[in-house]
């Protein structure tokens, strides 16, 4: 599929939109509450699941580094920390409780 078809499907451009959104959201983390922050994020990602679910099946037989590259890992430590001071004493990926103790 050509860019050019690609960007004129509805389905990938309200996908496109919605991530975009999100990484906004992300971006912009440190001028929010950790309240609303975590709303937007409920709502935004909320949001990009369903727009990934109504995408059409691509060809996932794509040349390698077709795709824009992310951030180095510099700067996603960066970020990464900077979100876990965001939620605090909240920052927990996984939490096991030890009821006996």
């Amino acid at each position: 599929m050509s860019d050019e078809g690609f960007n004129k499907n509805d389905s990938v451009v309200a996908f496109v939109d919605a991530a975009r959104r999100y990484c906004t959201l992300i971006e912009s983390h440190a001028s929010l509450s950790k309240t609303d922050f975590v709303m937007g994020c409920a709502e935004r990602l909320a949001l990009l699941y369903a727009r990934a679910v109504a995408l059409l099946e691509v060809d996932t037989d794509a040349p390698s580094g077709t795709g824009k590259g992310g951030p180095s890992h510099d700067a996603w430590q960066k970020l990464f920390d900077s979100l876990g001071e965001k939620f605090g004493e909240d920052n927990a990926y996984w939490h096991v409780a030890e009821p006996y103790k």
